[in-house]
């Protein structure tokens, strides 16, 4: 049978895998900048690449759906990237950080939608994906484009002040299937807020004063609701969130880390943003669910070494309660039970969450990190 082309390799791909035992094919070679300034996928297996220091194709290659690289556009594209504080600079991961700050602003929609990726099965808005980028192009000087992330995950939000896993890219708020509300969504959008605002206090641009107010307008009502949402599904007794899927996007009927922690992280995030843009009542409500959700977590959580779920097994969302995420606190936990000795991973890494995919032996095949 004659090899299957890039176009027909992208038509099958996400058919032979599980959320255990996932496919490993390669979904895409890249993303350019498309004509209509929408992320455009160039396919598996292509030899084409981009502009040096630009998300533009390059000249010469033909890419359906793919913008001219003219010199007008590679200069605007080269000056976006010169004007960034781009990290690691002098260091062994500079370049790398450099790539992955052009893919970013390259899966930035001009309306703001950040996709996860521009392959069909991640060509969509996460909220938890969003909030990281966001921050991503707020540290690195970004602001504008970090707010424009903002407003869009803010106009997509639920009337209940939440989100449901991902939306589509269309800025219609529509989401592509039943996934459902997702809990994390508020807190990541909240700690996303706050580091835009707070590197806006930091280092004020009066050139910008006018178009961030405007942004801040925008958000400020997505920010208010979240508060609202974080003070509903925190129950005061336990001080833990209701059961909800988190970045494992697994239906579950247990609490998990992984929704707890960025709660309590946007808790404390929104206190203090909140307060910030005026809003000092739901500020307090904010600060107010901190106060309970934290020693909700260790009451629960920290006996157990902070599991994925009470009863389970080591979680990589504990990363969630430490710098840069959350004050430094000392967390002492029993001997044998904290989560990262005997992680079996020969990388040094942490499997996401121990309670999913069935452990296997230590080895370089059976890393979790290959599969």
């Amino acid at each position: 049978m004659p090899e299957a082309g890039p176009e027909e390799a992208v038509s099958v791909l996400g058919t032979r895998g599980t959320a255990w035992r996932p496919e490993t094919r390669l979904y895409s070679d890249g993303v350019v900048i498309g004509a209509d300034g929408a992320p455009v996928i160039v396919p598996p297996r292509s030899s084409v690449s981009r502009v040096p220091g630009t998300g533009l194709l390059e000249p010469g290659r033909r890419l359906p759906g793919a913008a001219e690289a003219t010199p007008e556009a590679v200069e605007r594209e080269r000056a976006w990237l010169a004007a960034a504080d781009v990290p690691g600079r002098g260091s062994p991961w500079e370049e790398m950080a450099r790539t992955a700050l052009i893919d970013v602003r390259t899966l930035l929609y001009p309306h703001g939608a950040l996709v996860a990726a521009a392959s069909p099965y991640w060509r969509y808005v996460w909220p938890r994906d969003a909030a990281f980028c966001a921050v991503a192009l707020a540290l690195s000087g970004r602001r504008a484009d970090a707010l424009r992330v903002l407003r869009y995950v803010a106009a997509i939000r639920e009337a209940d002040g939440t989100w449901q896993a991902r939306y589509l890219p269309d800025g219609s708020g529509r989401v592509p299937d039943d996934r459902g509300t997702q809990l994390d969504g508020i807190g990541w959008t909240l700690w996303a807020a706050w580091l835009l605002w707070r590197t806006a206090s930091v280092s004020p641009d009066d050139a910008s004063a006018a178009t961030d107010a405007e942004g801040w307008a925008d958000v400020s009502p997505a920010l208010l609701g979240a508060a609202e949402a974080l003070d509903a599904v925190v129950d005061v007794g336990t001080g833990l969130p209701r059961p909800s899927p988190d970045y494992w996007e697994k239906a579950t009927t247990d609490v998990t880390l992984g929704t707890a922690a960025p709660l309590l992280l946007g808790a404390r995030a929104g206190a203090e943003v909140l307060r910030g843009l005026g809003a000092p009542d739901a500020a307090r409500r904010c600060a107010r669910v901190a106060s309970r959700l934290g020693p909700g977590i260790e009451r629960h959580f920290a006996p157990h070494g902070y599991p994925r779920r009470r009863g389970g097994g080591r979680d990589a969302a504990v990363a969630f309660l430490l710098p840069p995420f959350a004050p430094a606190a000392p967390r002492p936990a029993p001997p044998g039970t904290g989560p990262w000795p005997r992680s079996g991973c020969p990388t040094g890494a942490c499997v996401p969450g121990r309670s999913g995919p069935t452990p296997r032996p230590p080895g370089p095949r059976n890393c979790p990190c290959s599969q």
